[in-house]
């Protein structure tokens, strides 16, 4: 079979051929992309004519078609769907990306092209494409001498390795360190459809009886708001905590990134890693970030302070870690008449997304949806929907990947499948991607109030990209400097 990376998707939208994707066409692409790709650069270097715009940067800028599609696709589904084979090639997908990037910022000859190109007459996105491209060359190490390029590709190299093996290991443990209890007495206080998701997840898991409890991303699991149960909320919380601490640990992992981040950031003039971050960030310097992280964290303390004291007064004795979200749900009860349970009930996955989010872009914006079921996904619990602009043309496609499962990192985020790039013909396809709890067959998904204020926020995000009119891909969608609160 051919490989369907390889050339633009005949699908609406250049959808991805999940139904053909496998993990060998992800890694081919990639292999043949890049080298693709250091031909083209090759064929920038050395044209005859004086560079210019057209010949130097446009020309960077269409390259590589073949492996953007293929690492696009690939990374979005290695969060989504981490299956065993995806998840075996990662290092080398990730190595790949990573000694591309090097070809192409560290490469003289053709920096100097760049250099050379007169950009003066340029305007709009023109002129702004020829800005980036130069500030990206010159942070990623392009005045560097011979020798201090072979050292950055050396530590980039081995910063690409540590983080895969990193965030191979965080979903290794999210998955081992899932909590598992013989009787529904010790769950006391969980719905009936939390109950019934935490049977079906035992009997998935491979346990004859019982219910299992897995982990999400934020030490606080959602669970110890519910659970009546000091002990049960313990044994969860020490769950949380005790990832990648003593078994598959990641804390050393990160102390062996850390060195070679310090000396990377060093090799490019900057005083630390964070420097280097915020080199293309918003945010003026470390020090106005570390000046507003302290006016936060002095509010935070107080306010925790003072919460710490009414959660003792309903608990009768000094609230532990575990006990925090028990008692804040008590005292949100007791004493504002709120519940963040029962809403639950009224949150129905499809309630949530059509009536209200699908509804207020609506209102809000004119544009409007439609499922698609003729598309495939890289997972049966994936959704598709066509969205149409106010005067009912085509805008994008819109993907919700909603419900957790043990092949998905933790947490919530919108990430790019396309961008909205005029200059390639393309238009976006954005995903969201949650981690909902699973019911048990044929129940509803509900959600909670988090959770559906998440399918809110997030689908804000996805607006950003839905709506991009770029006409660069490295200048759309999300590709803004990121800024900081």
């Amino acid at each position: 079979m051919q490989n369907p990376l390889l050339a633009p998707s005949a699908n609406p939208y250049q959808w991805p051929a999940f139904d053909e994707l496998t993990a060998e066409h992800y890694l081919e692409a990639a292999k043949l992309g890049a080298a693709e790709q250091r031909t083209e650069l090759q064929r920038i270097i050395d044209e005859q004519s004086a560079p210019d715009f057209a010949n130097t940067f446009l020309a960077l800028e269409a390259s590589g078609q073949v492996l953007r599609r293929s690492m696009m696709t690939y990374f979005s589904v290695l969060s989504a769907h981490g299956t065993e084979p995806i998840r075996a090639i990662q290092t080398e997908m990730s190595s790949i990306f990573s000694a591309q990037d090097d070809e192409i910022y560290l490469n003289q000859a053709l920096y100097s092209r760049l250099q050379a190109a007169d950009c003066s007459g340029l305007a709009g996105e023109d002129a702004r494409l020829a800005e980036q491209t130069l500030k990206a060359f010159r942070l990623a190490g392009a005045d560097l001498d011979e020798a201090q390029k072979q050292q950055l590709k050396q530590l980039n190299a081995q910063l690409s390795e540590l983080s895969s093996q990193f965030s191979n290991r965080v979903l290794e443990n999210q998955n081992a360190h899932a909590v598992h209890f013989d009787s529904a007495g010790e769950l006391d206080g969980l719905s009936s459809q939390a109950l019934e998701s935490a049977a079906q997840a035992a009997k998935q898991a491979g346990h004859a009886a019982g219910y299992l409890l897995p982990l999400v991303s934020p030490t606080q699991q959602p669970v110890l708001e519910s659970l009546t149960s000091g002990e049960a909320r313990r044994k969860v919380f020490a769950a949380s905590i005790s990832r990648g601490i003593t078994e598959n640990p990641t804390l050393q992992l990160a102390a062996d990134m850390a060195k070679p981040r310090a000396e990377r950031a060093a090799l490019l003039g900057f005083a630390n890693h964070a420097e280097t971050v915020l080199a293309q960030a918003t945010a003026p310097s470390t020090a106005a970030v570390e000046q507003r992280l302290a006016e936060l964290t002095k509010a935070a303390t107080a306010n925790a302070r003072k919460e710490a004291e009414v959660l003792g007064s309903i608990a009768g004795h000094e609230v532990q870690a575990w006990d925090w979200k028990f008692y804040s749900n008590q005292v949100l009860r007791e004493q504002y008449a709120v519940d963040s349970e029962s809403p639950r009930n009224y949150f129905e996955l499809d309630r949530v997304l059509v009536d209200g989010v699908f509804a207020t872009a609506t209102k809000l914006y004119g544009i409007t949806f439609a499922e698609r079921f003729d598309l495939p996904a890289y997972h049966e619990q994936v959704r598709v929907f066509e969205v149409f602009d106010a005067d009912g043309s085509p805008l994008a496609l819109y993907t919700g990947d909603y419900l957790a499962r043990d092949t998905k990192k933790g947490g919530a985020w919108m990430t790019s499948l396309r961008d909205a790039a005029s200059y390639f013909n393309e238009r976006p396809i954005v995903t969201n991607t949650l981690n909902i709890s699973a019911p048990a067959p044929g129940d509803p998904v509900l959600l909670t109030l988090d959770e559906a204020n998440t399918l809110f926020h997030e689908f804000g995000h996805a607006l950003h990209g839905m709506f991009s009119n770029g006409k660069y891909a490295s200048l759309s969608g999300t590709s803004v400097p990121p800024g900081f609160c």
